[in-house]
Parts: structure tokens; C-alpha cells; sequence
């Protein structure tokens, strides 16, 4: 599913990597939790193995696409910290094309549905510290609209340096936050994904589509990161919407709306509700 959405030293730290991590929280998601095990051996704080006979297999691929959105996020960060000078900003077209290639969305879809609450936790914490950085960085590319060089007093500079601090914070913690998603996946049994039009299928775009909302949606650019599993409810059957000329809602998140469909050609169809 592709996205539906509505200081200076900092641009140094969007590729910088953080050696500390804490667990994200668990609440949320409404489905039974499944068995865990201590049976695999835990890889050490360093290590990117993704261990045998443990839920790591089912992240392999996941893993691999979110260390290449890293390796392009680091990359264009660069380019960005190149383009920015002491009085005046830049967007080269080489640093524009920098920052549309570093875009994580490909990762969040390898995301398997119907992991154990904890490793989707983790596994959405991840995606967030990727995406808040793409778009601290897709905030810089705003400048593609003036004429280049801009002053750093100009207010669109201002705009796109600030833009560019807001993924300081994500910066710091996708290493560490990777690392933990490895060692919790290496303690869980292997498991079998749900099917496409399951419900747990859903819940992954419906949190997927939230991140990029809340990065990318209604002028933001960057900073959230998803700490906490955010509550979403189903409802029984399509519900009339709150909003006037809305179609039916299938449920919400954050107590929010969102319109779910999905077809066998397109997959999951999310609509939040928001800006």
C-alpha cells in the first residue's frame, strides 16, 4: 500500500546511531497473545544475525529492506549536511534524488501480518525512527520550490532546517531499536503469517499508514516515533461516520476513524480520518 497522506549540528545526527534501547509498549491491538520461548539463544547487543528457528526468519525480510532504508537514509542525510552552508541553503538536484530514494515505505510493507504484539511493537518502533527521518529530510526537500541558493533567514530555510531537527531524536535510536527487534525475535518460535485479508493484515497498514500520517500528514515533517502500540477498535460491522458525506468506518485508531477495504488485487485500502 503506498502512502495516503493528507540547529545545524542536527542534520549531522540523522545518521548517527544510539548504543542504548528501551522496550516500546505493548497496548493496543485487540488479539490473543501468542506462545514465546527462551529456547534460542539471544544474539549480543552488536549483532545483526538473524537466528535459526525463531520469528527472526519471518523478519529476515524485513530486516534486510529497513537496513537498506538506513544505509539510503544515511546517504542522503550527507548529501543534505553538503547543501547546507553557513549563510545560505541548497537542494541539489543530486540531494533531492538522494532523499526520494531513501524513502522507507518499501520496507513497512514487508512488515509480516500476524506478529506477537511485542516484535509488531518493536518492529513498528523501527519503522517510525525510519520514517520520522525520511520525512525530517523530505521536509528539507520543500526548498525545491525557490530558487536556489536560499538565505538561512529566509523563512523557507527556517522552515527546512527545522524540519531536519526533528529527526535528531529517530536518528539516535534506529540502531539500538533495530538490535532490540533482532534479540526479541530470536527468542520467539517461528510463526505462520496470517493470510492477506486477515484483520492482522490490516492492523499492519492501519499502523503503517498512522506513522506516515503523523510524520508526514498535515504539514509535519519528522519527530514521531511509535513508543506505544496505539489502541485500535474494530467495529463489529461498518459504522456510520461522525463526518457528514464520510463513507462507513470499520473502526478506529487513536479514536480516530479509518475506512478498511481490501481487494485481492490491491490488498489492504486504509483511510484514516485525520487532518
Amino acid at each position: 500500500m503506498r502512502r495516503m497522506v493528507l540547529g545545524l549540528c542536527l542534520v549531522g545526527m540523522l545518521a548517527a546511531a544510539c548504543s542504548t534501547a528501551s522496550g516500546p509498549g505493548r497496548q493496543g491491538i485487540r488479539r490473543p497473545p501468542r506462545a514465546s520461548s527462551t529456547s534460542a539463544p539471544a544474539p549480543s547487543s552488536t549483532s545483526t544475525t538473524v537466528w535459526p528457528n525463531a520469528a527472526g526468519t519471518n523478519l529476515a525480510a524485513y530486516l534486510s529492506a529497513a537496513a537498506r532504508a538506513d544505509s539510503l537514509l544515511k546517504t542522503a542525510a550527507a548529501a543534505v549536511n553538503g547543501d547546507v552552508g553557513a549563510e545560505t541553503l541548497n537542494l541539489s538536484p543530486a540531494t533531492a534524488a538522494a532523499i526520494e530514494a531513501a524513502d522507507p515505505a518499501p520496507a513497512g510493507n514487508a512488515v509480516p501480518a500476524g506478529l506477537p504484539d511485542d516484535l509488531l511493537a518493536r518492529a513498528m518502533l523501527v519503522q517510525s525512527d525510519l520514517v520520522s527521518r525520511w520525512a525530517a529530510l523530505e521536509g528539507y526537500r520543500r526548498l525545491q520550490g525557490s530558487t536556489p541558493p536560499v538565505a538561512r533567514s529566509d523563512p523557507a530555510a527556517q522552515d527546512a532546517l527545522g524540519c531536519l531537527g526533528n529527526g535528531a531524536a529517530a536518528a539516535t535510536s534506529t540502531g539500538a531499536d533495530t538490535r532490540a527487534l533482532q534479540s526479541a525475535a530470536a527468542q520467539v518460535p517461528p510463526f505462520t503469517p496470517a493470510a492477506p485479508d486477515s484483520q492482522e493484515a490490516a492492523d499492519v497498514q492501519i499502523l503503517l499508514q498512522s506513522i506516515e500520517l503523523q510524520n508526514l500528514g498535515c504539514g509535519s515533517c519528522g519527530g514521531y516515533r511509535m513508543t506505544t502500540l496505539p489502541d485500535i477498535e474494530w467495529y463489529p460491522s461498518p459504522h456510520p461516520s461522525s463526518v457528514t458525506g464520510l463513507p462507513p468506518t470499520n473502526g478506529t485508531i487513536h479514536g480516530i476513524e479509518f475506512e478498511a477495504n481490501y481487494s485481492p488485487s490491491t490488498g489492504w485500502q486504509i483511510n484514516i480520518h485525520a487532518c
